[in-house]
């Protein structure tokens, strides 16, 4: 489980720092409104469940490494800095103790804008802690609309229903898949879904679980395929990613100041199913977020969930 550190025989690489890109105006935050944000977040397909990939096994615990030195001076697509950070030290992480996957950060970036907005959906807001306030939750994964009939798994202890499953945090785990795959990001000694470091570095982890190179193509779109099993899903991360890592997406500096939520934060936002992805080892995948505000994506750019 998240926590414990494993000896990989080299000092974990650090992700590259990204140069220059060139960029419109900075906008600031205020401009990102709820309703703008949905209607930045194409409709994405439903979560089912699929299979774990074959001889999966429980992963092995990795330690976060930190990513020193200036994120950037500008920031692909919206993506905030604590954002930018999160994924970038999961990468860095994962070339470490999995060299041979070859995640790169824009592959994280393009699942965490598909699935929360970077944990921004609904009105949710992203915190300098890595906290995501009020934590985002999938749609009841009941069966119904097309979406995974998956019974509880946890108790309502992560998503809150004590009947059926529901996808939690910015990346969007299914519980019991989030249960392999707990990560401690931002080493404070817990492993938190609604935490963005935490869910990005599981994300990473769970990504690299199959075995692929996701330096090739079929290896990124087979490792994203898992994760959410759709061809759209698929399509719509490779493209992101594909502009993230070329900076060919709008560029917004979005800085994120405050340090941590409000005493009281805590009613979930839910955000409309995406796809949930299998979970490895026989446990289910994340899936969709959803807000307390059930926000209705429209054409933009993804927003969907993992299991």
């Amino acid at each position: 489980m998240a926590g414990l550190s494993l000896a990989f025989g080299r000092p974990p690489e650090q992700a590259p720092a990204l140069g220059p890109i060139a960029a419109p105006a900075p906008r600031s935050l205020a401009e990102e409104t709820p309703a703008r944000r949905a209607h930045a977040l194409p409709p994405t397909p439903a979560p089912r469940e699929n299979p774990a990939p074959p001889g999966a096994a429980a992963p092995a615990a990795v330690t976060a490494v930190p990513v020193s030195g200036p994120l950037a001076k500008v920031l692909p697509g919206g993506l905030p800095d604590v954002a930018f950070a999160a994924y970038r030290s999961a990468a860095a992480t994962l070339a470490g103790a999995s060299p041979r996957c070859g995640l790169n950060w824009s592959t994280l970036a393009a699942i965490g804008r598909v699935e929360s907005d970077h944990g921004r959906y609904g009105g949710s807001r992203l915190y300098s802690d890595g906290t995501v306030a009020p934590a985002i939750r999938g749609v009841v994964l009941d069966g119904s609309a097309g979406t995974a009939r998956i019974g509880d798994t946890d108790g309502g202890g992560f998503d809150g229903d004590p009947v059926f499953d529901r996808a939690v945090g910015p990346m969007q785990f299914i519980p019991s898949t989030w249960r392999v795959y707990a990560s401690d990001g931002n080493g404070d000694g817990r492993a938190d879904p609604d935490n963005i470091f935490d869910a990005a570095l599981a994300a990473a982890r769970y990504l690299c679980a199959g075995g692929e190179d996701l330096r090739n193509p079929d290896g990124l779109r087979a490792a994203v395929l898992r994760y959410n099993h759709s061809e759209s899903y698929v399509d719509m991360v490779v493209a992101l990613d594909a502009s993230y890592r070329a900076g060919a997406a709008p560029v917004v500096v979005v800085p994120v100041t405050a340090q941590k939520p409000p005493t009281g934060a805590v009613s979930p936002v839910a955000v409309p199913p995406a796809g949930t992805p299998s979970s490895p080892a026989g446990t289910s995948e994340p899936s969709p977020a959803t807000t307390s505000t059930t926000p209705t994506p429209s054409t933009g750019t993804p927003g969907s969930s993992a299991s």
